[in-house]
């Protein structure tokens, strides 16, 4: 294994097969984050004299701006909003807690038979409406804290659907980190119940597939968005969907198969997981895609418990936060079958449900509500009664105003930028933007 090949692959992108390492090598990797700590520090070094002594014209300036990018608090605009952004590193990975069979999204495996088998399209489609009414009800639940409505006010836009995934709800959206530490983090401990813990010896040798754990790696030139050959590529697209009313949705297929940083975000999971999304609607699991190269190493008590005590019991990644108050009714949401007109209308129109499939939102209620999508969900999720019911009133849950004003305690005396040192790099076309979404949102200007 070569971490320095100036290519960033290490093992000359040969994606094919399975890399298997010692646990010198896995020391490397340790070594690797401490260079990347590094380099993103330089970045930002770069980015803040630049600021303190503008020059240059024409390339110069441009590649400014890509150094702004790869930062952190720099205000970027993403097909589906703005978003501010933590520090760049020059690796992508993904941490798996055995070698599994498949490495996709929670939705993707909840469209695969037990047999491994995808369902067909239509099936796909009708998981993905129902997944998409549960996360309308989870971002009406969380507008009610004051922390979202000013975040978007004032800030930038909230990726609701990477921000539900950090809560447990299902998405076509793999999680992917730009810390090795993160992704080896996930790769040796195991969550039990409402914490990690590092893994027993009776955990290793359960199963064949047990006594290993996983990392993936990519060089973010590859898929990273904010990579300058991944924009131009993306670019016909993404000037098309800016011509829109409203922003692009992540997860329709057409942004698959490049990773997006999802920035600061209200709660803290996201960019203390230094995370990034990567949409997968309709390409295969990343085992085999061509984009990764997949490492395999022995797991042991030992280094289990060195990773775990490296992240403080997983305290640098699963941080103390307010919306743990309301995991229970988080639970409830994750497996709801009752909707209302409205989370339909949002599944159908703001999600945009493949309208080839669904011609009207009425042919979709009533799909939603047959028999065979009963048997659908009942077969997917391993439930007794898989029938959806759609009503005219919004659901209710047990948020009170008592749980609402403990929650906003948690935020509202916290700087929205205190992770990226109190400043921002923001244009013009930014500012002016979020004084819109300001004054859309609270009915008056924004103060300086």
């Amino acid at each position: 294994m070569n971490i320095n090949d100036k290519s960033g692959w290490f093992f000359g992108a040969d994606t094919k097969r399975t890399h298997d390492v010692s646990m010198d090598e896995l020391q490397m990797l340790l070594e690797l984050a401490e260079a990347e700590d590094q380099w993103a520090e330089n970045v930002k070094q770069e980015v803040e004299y630049y600021d303190a002594h503008p020059h240059g014209s024409g390339i110069e300036l441009l590649f400014r701006d890509f150094r702004v990018m790869n930062g952190e608090g720099a205000v970027v605009q993403f097909p589906f909003g703005y978003i501010c952004t933590f520090r760049s590193r020059r690796h992508l990975f993904r941490g798996e807690l055995q070698d599994y069979d498949f490495s996709e999204a929670t939705l993707s495996r909840r469209c695969r038979r037990e047999s491994g088998q995808m369902r067909s399209k239509r099936e796909r489609e009708l998981l993905h409406v129902v997944a998409n009414m549960r996360i309308a009800q989870f971002r009406k639940l969380i507008w009610q804290f004051d922390i979202i409505p000013q975040w978007e006010g004032k800030l930038s836009e909230v990726n609701y659907k990477a921000l539900a995934q950090h809560y447990g709800f299902e998405t076509f959206l793999l999680d992917l980190t730009n810390d090795v530490r993160n992704a080896l983090f996930f790769a040796t401990c195991k969550w039990v119940e409402d914490h990690f813990e590092p893994l027993t010896e009776e955990d290793i040798m359960q199963s064949e597939r047990s006594r290993y754990g996983v990392i993936y790696h990519t060089p973010d030139w590859m898929i990273d968005f904010m990579n300058g050959d991944n924009l131009l590529k993306l670019q016909p697209s993404f000037e098309k969907e800016m011509g829109r009313d409203r922003p692009s949705v992540i997860d329709t297929g057409l942004w698959d198969g490049v990773a997006y940083q999802i920035g600061l975000q209200p709660f803290y999971r996201c960019h203390t997981q230094s995370g990034y999304v990567y949409p997968m609607k309709t390409i295969g699991d990343i085992r085999h895609n061509g984009q990764f190269e997949r490492i395999r190493f022995p797991q042991t008590m030992e280094f289990s418990n060195r990773i775990f005590q490296m992240m403080d019991e997983g305290k640098k990644i699963y941080p103390e936060e307010g919306i743990t108050r309301i995991m229970d009714i988080l639970e409830q949401m994750r497996r709801t079958l009752v909707f209302s007109e409205d989370d339909l209308a949002e599944a159908y129109e703001g999600d945009e449900a493949d309208k080839k499939e669904f011609s009207s939102i009425d042919q979709l209620r009533a799909a939603l509500q047959s028999s065979e999508t009963a048997r659908l969900i009942e077969e997917a999720y391993g439930v007794e009664n898989g029938q959806i019911t759609i009503i005219r009133d919004e659901i209710e849950y047990p948020l009170t105003q008592e749980i609402i004003g403990d929650i906003n305690a948690q935020y509202n005396d916290k700087s929205f930028l205190a992770p990226v040192g109190e400043k921002i790099y923001s244009k013009p076309e930014a500012r002016a933007y979020r004084k819109y979404r300001y004054f859309q949102i609270f009915g008056e200007e924004m103060g300086e």
